[in-house]
C-alpha cells in the first residue's frame, strides 16, 4: 500500500468529525431555512480512488473528496440530488511516458510517471429508497471541468541523482469530461435526514486527451464517502 493511501485515510478520519461539527453548526443557524419534510442540504467527504482505462499498465491513485449537495424527496421513495464538489481528483500511477503531455528532456532516465487531474465537478443523481428508504441506489450524469493537471516524473539523470519533475498538462486534456456516477448509500436510521455511508462508480465517457490520435482514455472513480446532513429529524415538521 502506498503512503499516500495511508495519508488520505487518516485525513477523512480527522476532517470527517469537523465536517459533522461544522454541519451541526450551520444547522443550528439555519436549520429552519435549509431543512423541511421533503429538502436538505448536506456534505460528503471522503476518498478517491481512481485510475485511466486505457492505458495499459496505469495502476490507481487515491484522492480526497470534498462535495456539498442537496437532496430532494420528490415521492415516498424517489430523491433528486444535485451536487457540488470543487475537488473532483482523477488521474493514474504507472502512466506510460508520453501517453499524456511532452515526454521528458533526453537525460532523464524516466522510472515512473504519474499524472493527476482535478475537476470541478456536478453530479445530478436520482435515488430510489428501499427499506424505509434505509437504502438508495441511483445513478445520473457528471459534468466536470479540468481545474489543474500535472504529470508528476521520478526520474534520474546522469549522475545517478533521483529528482521530481512535475509538467503542467492542462493543455492537453480535454475539457469538459463527462460521465455516470453510479451510487450505493445505506443510512444509518430510517429517517431521509440521517447521515450515510456512499459507495460510488464514476464511469467516464469522453477521453480525457485532446486531440487523441491513439487509444481511448477515460476517467474511472472509485468512491467511499460520508454524509452529513444539515439541520435534523426536529428541524422537519410533519415528515
Amino acid at each position: 500500500m502506498r503512503k499516500w493511501t495511508l495519508i488520505v485515510l487518516i485525513a477523512v478520519l480527522v476532517l470527517a468529525p469537523a465536517v459533522a461539527s461544522g454541519q451541526v453548526l450551520i444547522g443550528m443557524l439555519l436549520g429552519d431555512k435549509v431543512t423541511s419534510p421533503s429538502f436538505h442540504l448536506g456534505a460528503n467527504v471522503g476518498t478517491n480512488y481512481t485510475t485511466l482505462s486505457g492505458v495499459d499498465g496505469a495502476s490507481g491513485k487515491w484522492g480526497f473528496q470534498l462535495a456539498l449537495f442537496g437532496e430532494w424527496k420528490f415521492a415516498e421513495h424517489w430523491f433528486l440530488q444535485p451536487e457540488l464538489v470543487p475537488f473532483f481528483y482523477t488521474g493514474a500511477h504507472d502512466v506510460p511516458t508520453g501517453t499524456i503531455g511532452r515526454l521528458p528532456p533526453d537525460e532523464f532516465t524516466v522510472e515512473t510517471t504519474t499524472t493527476s487531474m482535478n475537476y470541478f465537478a456536478v453530479p445530478i443523481i436520482l435515488k430510489y429508497g428501499a427499506a424505509g428508504n434505509r437504502f438508495h441506489i441511483g445513478a445520473g450524469p457528471q459534468v466536470g471541468w479540468v481545474l489543474k493537471a500535472d504529470n508528476t516524473y521520478e526520474a534520474v539523470p546522469a549522475g545517478d541523482i533521483e529528482i521530481t519533475t512535475v509538467q503542467d498538462i492542462k493543455g492537453d486534456i480535454t475539457s469538459p469530461d463527462y460521465g455516470v456516477v453510479f451510487h450505493f448509500e445505506y443510512k444509518f436510521k430510517d429517517h431521509y435526514l440521517s447521515p450515510s455511508v456512499i459507495g460510488r462508480y464514476y464511469y467516464g465517457l469522453n477521453d480525457v486527451i485532446r486531440d487523441n490520435t491513439g487509444d481511448e482514455v477515460t476517467n474511472s472513480v472509485f468512491q467511499l464517502l460520508l454524509s452529513f446532513p444539515i439541520g435534523g429529524e426536529k428541524d422537519v415538521q410533519g415528515d
